[in-house]
């Protein structure tokens, strides 16, 4: 009987420091056999626990990614319409030049320039917002510049700071 229970001691001891595949020998039908039987039952429920507790912490995860894309969609909408607008503009100077026979090469040059830039400045936003809305959890480990990683978070919450009037910078 002292011999059981000294099992039973190792066994709580070893599931206490975080072994869950301990096994207590269930040899008998008395009731220390029936409480091995029952202590075999308690780290499987455990694992089973902390399976059910990640799959929530996920789930938590990524419906707090969604709430914060929900939150920064108005100003994402702001951030990709306005330089949309000077896009358009941009075009519609380019047809009023066209059209006036005053087609400089310069100027048609500096307008195509901010096309350029401006087009280049909504794939930013576009490909950073895909960045973020993405499940990566299964995603390799990778060397990543935090630099970048802080411009392309910072564009997609700019116009939320511009409207609070919080001023972000970064010296290097």
């Amino acid at each position: 009987m002292v011999r059981r229970l000294h099992l039973f001691e190792e066994a709580t001891r070893s599931v206490g420091s975080g072994n869950l595949d301990v096994q207590i020998a269930i040899a008998g039908t008395d009731e220390i056999s029936y409480l091995a039987k029952e202590f075999n039952q308690m780290p499987q429920n455990l694992k089973e626990a902390r399976r059910q507790l990640a799959i929530q912490q996920q789930a938590l995860m990524a419906s707090s990614k969604m709430s914060a894309l929900g939150e920064m969609a108005g100003g994402i909408a702001h951030e990709i319409n306005t330089p949309l607008a000077i896009i358009l503009m941009r075009t519609e100077q380019l047809e009023d030049l066209a059209s006036s026979n005053n087609f400089h090469a310069e100027s048609v040059k500096r307008i195509t320039d901010v096309i350029v830039k401006t087009t280049n400045r909504i794939s930013r936003i576009i490909k950073g917002l895909k960045s973020f809305s993405r499940d990566g959890s299964q995603d390799p480990l990778e060397v990543a510049n935090l630099k970048e990683i802080i411009d392309e978070t910072l564009l997609l919450c700019l116009e939320r700071h511009k409207n609070n009037s919080i001023e972000v910078s970064f010296t290097e």
